[in-house]
């Protein structure tokens, strides 16, 4: 069943080609790629701002306890890359889209049926995106040559990546 904002998104265009062509899809993961470091930035400055007073500036009768600093930052850290992964499912197969493919008018769809991709195709299109990019990014540069631009995580999930029609 198509959600209402879907019917801006389209697979059948007599004009250009309606798939997010490689350059879409690489400036929406820097857009992405932006959002999350800056993001991380910020959440790594609050913390240190937190803990960097009681451990390194605050006058103590014995030595700072450096480990506990170093683990609650470490924690921090994996609390962050495990947020940033579940956002990751959560935006790019519930909604259709990370901000990035959003801001620059693409959509994640079902190539069968163009809903979103749900959990489970998500996690099959996230694994083999990340199989795609250790194999010399072949599976991403796969875009460059496909009929539907689709990149390995695109076929092994059964998505295509389509651009915004009006």
């Amino acid at each position: 069943m198509m959600n209402p904002d879907e019917s801006d998104f389209s697979t059948n265009s007599t004009r250009a080609s309606p798939y997010g062509s490689f350059p879409q899809r690489l400036g929406a993961l820097l857009v992405d790629s932006v959002l999350a470091i800056g993001c991380g930035m910020a959440v790594v400055f609050v913390s240190l701002m937190a803990i960097g007073p009681i451990v390194f500036f605050v006058p103590l009768p014995e030595p700072p306890d450096i480990e506990a600093a170093e683990s609650a930052l470490f924690a921090v850290m994996s609390s962050e890359w495990g947020l940033g992964v579940v956002c990751y499912f959560w935006l790019g197969n519930s909604l259709g889209g990370t901000p990035g493919k959003r801001i620059l008018g693409l959509r994640v769809l079902s190539a069968s049926d163009q809903s979103n991709l749900g959990l489970r195709r998500g996690l099959i299109r996230y694994l083999v995106f990340l199989v795609g990019g250790f194999l010399f990014y072949l599976g991403w540069l796969w875009v460059i040559w496909d009929n539907k631009n689709q990149a390995w995580h695109d076929k092994a999930a059964d998505s295509l990546v389509v651009r915004k029609t009006n």
